[in-house]
C-alpha cells in the first residue's frame, strides 16, 4: 500500500551516501525482475553495472568494515541488559558478525568475480555511451538479449546472488540507522528551519517527512554542527520559488 507521506534522506557520512545509492539500485532491479522483457532487461543490466561501478571504490570495503565493527562494539555490551530482547539482539549480532566476516575474507574488491565476467566487463566499458550499449559496440550483449527469458533470468539471478552480501550489508546499516531515533515534530517558520547538531552524536542520516498532500520539497544543507532546511514550492514549467509560510514536518537525526 502506497504511503501518504514522503521522506527525504540526507546522508552525513560517505558510507551512508553509498548505502542509499546501492539501496535505490537494488530496489530498481527488484522491481524490474518480474518482467524481463528485452527493454526491462537492459534497464536492469544498467542498474547492475551501476552497482559494480560503485563497488569499484578502493576504500569501500574498508569503510563498510569499520561501520559494521562499530555496530558490534555498540551492541555487544547490551547483551547483559534486562530491558533488551536478548533473542533479537543475539540474532542481530550474529548477522552483523557474518557480514563482517564475509567482508574480511573477501580478497580484492567486492564482487571481483563479476568484474572478471566478459559480458559485464563489456557493458561497463560502454556504460557511458549515449543510448547505452548496442549491437554496434557490444555484439555479445546484443546476442545475450535475444536469448530466451529463462536463460537471461538464470544469469541475472546468479549475478545477483554474488551481490547478495553487499545488499544485506546495505539493508542492515540503513535499517539500524533509520530506527536509531524517533522523529521530532518541527515547524519551518516562513519556509526555513535551522537546527544545531551535536558532533559527538556521530550522526549518519537526516530524515525529513511530511504528507504528500503538502506541495513543497526541502533543500537540505548539513554540516558537522548544523542542519538548514529551505522549503520550495515545486513548479514544473518555471523556477521553483521559496515558500514564505510555515511548514510543519518531522525530522529524524539518525546515528
Amino acid at each position: 500500500m502506497e504511503s501518504d507521506y514522503i521522506t527525504y534522506e540526507q546522508p552525513l557520512s560517505e558510507h551512508m551516501r553509498v548505502c542509499l545509492r546501492l539501496e535505490q539500485l537494488f530496489d530498481k532491479i527488484s522491481a524490474l525482475k518480474p518482467d524481463l522483457s528485452p527493454w526491462n532487461t537492459q534497464v536492469l543490466m544498467a542498474s547492475l553495472v551501476d552497482i559494480l561501478i560503485i563497488l569499484d571504490r578502493p576504500d569501500l570495503k574498508s569503510k563498510l568494515t569499520k561501520a559494521l565493527s562499530r555496530l558490534l562494539e555498540k551492541l555487544s555490551p547490551l547483551q547483559n541488559a534486562n530491558s533488551i530482547d536478548q533473542d533479537y539482539l543475539g540474532s542481530l549480532i550474529a548477522q552483523i558478525d557474518d557480514l563482517l566476516t564475509h567482508l574480511i575474507n573477501t580478497n580484492g574488491k567486492i564482487a571481483q568475480s563479476l568484474r572478471d565476467n566478459e559480458l559485464l566487463s563489456a557493458l561497463k566499458q560502454h556504460h557511458s555511451t549515449l543510448g547505452g550499449p548496442s549491437c554496434m559496440d557490444t555484439p555479445s550483449y546484443y546476442y545475450w538479449l535475444q536469448l530466451p527469458k529463462e536463460q537471461r533470468s538464470y544469469d541475472i539471478n546468479n549475478w545477483l546472488e554474488t551481490l547478495k552480501p553487499i545488499e544485506n550489508i546495505t539493508d542492515m546499516l540503513l535499517q539500524l540507522a533509520r530506527g536509531s531515533k524517533d522523529p521530532m515534530q518541527k515547524v519551518a517558520e516562513n519556509g526555513f528551519y535551522h537546527q544545531v547538531l551535536n558532533p559527538k552524536e556521530n550522526l549518519g542520516l537526516i530524515r525529513i517527512t511530511l504528507p504528500k498532500a503538502v506541495e513543497a520539497y526541502p533543500e537540505i544543507s548539513v554540516g558537522p554542527h548544523r542542519v538548514n532546511i529551505r522549503w520550495y514550492a515545486p513548479k514544473s514549467d518555471d523556477r521553483s520559488a521559496p515558500i514564505e509560510f510555515d511548514i510543519p514536518f518531522e525530522i529524524t537525526c539518525c546515528n
